[in-house]
């Protein structure tokens, strides 16, 4: 990787490994042989945060830039969403194992609280 590695995550089935970089992008491979899946860049700032739904279907990426965007894993990571209002880095995030909603944690839940909730008809 050329970009300085901010943080990483491993997709619930183990195939893919998804890689924040200081620049704002962010770079999935396939764990099997190391082959870049897709690699996208959509914000300016850090990607602090990557999260995979539990159910795999989406990653969170949260970012410096203040925001969550949501990518569909079976989309081939389309941008499927984005939470956008914290007034701080997203640093921590997580999932509901109930339903697919994404929170920001910390300080930044403290200005985005509702979470962002991913519909399933993307």
């Amino acid at each position: 990787m050329e970009e300085p590695i901010r943080c990483a995550a491993v997709s619930t089935d183990g195939i893919h490994l998804a890689l924040g970089m200081k620049d704002g992008s962010f770079t999935v491979l396939r764990v099997r042989d190391m082959t870049e899946v897709v690699h996208i860049k959509d914000r300016k700032e850090a990607i602090h945060e990557l999260k995979y739904s539990p159910d795999g279907n989406f990653l969170a990426v949260g970012s410096n830039d203040s925001c969550v965007d949501i990518y569909g894993v079976v989309q081939r990571y389309k941008k499927v969403g984005e939470c956008l209002g914290s007034l701080t880095f997203i640093t921590h995030m997580d999932w509901s194992s109930i339903v697919n909603i994404c929170r920001p944690t910390m300080e930044a839940a403290k200005e985005c609280s509702t979470g962002c909730q991913v519909e399933t008809r993307y």
